[in-house]
C-alpha cells in the first residue's frame, strides 16, 4: 500500500515539473502584443523620416529682364535725355524706327516692331564689360513685356568700353501697333542700378 503511493506522488511531481517547463517556453518563444505594436510603429516612424519633402519651383517669364532682388531702379526718364547709372555712366535711345520681325527661331514671335538704337557712354574711371549689358522692353498701361529678338536688325553691345569712350548697341522688340507708353529698362552691371527710359 505505501508503494502505491510512493508511485503515485512521483508521478504528481513529474507532471506539474513538465506543465512549468512548457509554460515557460511558451511565454519566451512568443512576443507580446505591446513589443510588436511598438517594434513596427518605430519601423514606420524611421520610414517617414526618411522620405524626401516634396518641392514646388517657382514660375517665372523668359521674356522678362529685370533687376535682381538687390539692384536699385532709378526713375524714368525722357528719350530725349540721356540716363545716367548715377556713376558716370549713361545710356542714351539714338533712333527708335518701326519695323517688321520675322520670328524664324523656336518661340520667337513675328510682328510690327521697333528696333531701338542705344549709345553707352563710359565716363566712368573703369572699363565695362558690354556684354553683360540687358535690355528689356514694355508697352502699356499694364507694362507687359515686350518679345525680343535676336535676328536683324538687332546688334547688341559686345566687347568693352573703355573710360572715355561709347558705343552702340541695337535692340528690336515685337510691340503691337497700337501699343503706347513703351519703355525700356537697361542694366549693364549688377553693381549698378538700373536705369528706365520712357520712349
Amino acid at each position: 500500500m505505501k508503494t502505491t503511493y510512493a508511485i503515485a506522488a512521483g508521478a504528481a511531481l513529474v507532471a506539474v515539473f513538465a506543465a512549468g517547463c512548457s509554460s515557460q517556453s511558451t511565454t519566451s518563444d512568443t512576443p507580446s502584443a505591446a513589443g510588436s505594436a511598438a517594434a513596427n510603429g518605430s519601423a514606420a516612424a524611421g520610414s517617414t523620416a526618411g522620405a524626401p519633402a516634396s518641392s514646388t519651383p517657382g514660375k517665372g517669364d523668359i521674356n522678362q529682364a529685370v533687376p535682381n532682388g538687390n539692384q536699385k531702379t532709378l526713375a524714368p526718364v525722357p528719350s530725349t535725355k540721356p540716363a545716367p547709372f548715377g556713376n558716370g555712366v549713361s545710356v542714351q535711345v539714338v533712333s527708335t524706327k518701326a519695323v517688321k520681325i520675322a520670328g524664324k527661331g523656336p518661340g520667337e514671335l513675328s510682328g510690327s516692331g521697333y528696333a531701338i538704337t542705344l549709345r553707352l557712354s563710359n565716363g566712368s574711371k573703369a572699363t565695362i564689360p558690354l556684354d553683360s549689358v540687358t535690355v528689356a522692353a514694355s508697352f502699356g498701361s499694364a507694362n507687359t513685356p515686350a518679345e525680343g529678338t535676336t535676328r536683324p536688325p538687332t546688334a547688341p553691345f559686345t566687347g568693352s568700353l573703355k573710360p572715355g569712350d561709347s558705343a552702340s548697341g541695337t535692340y528690336a522688340f515685337v510691340v503691337p501697333g497700337a501699343a503706347s507708353d513703351i519703355r525700356l529698362t537697361i542694366t549693364y552691371s549688377t553693381s549698378a542700378p538700373a536705369v528706365v527710359i520712357d520712349l
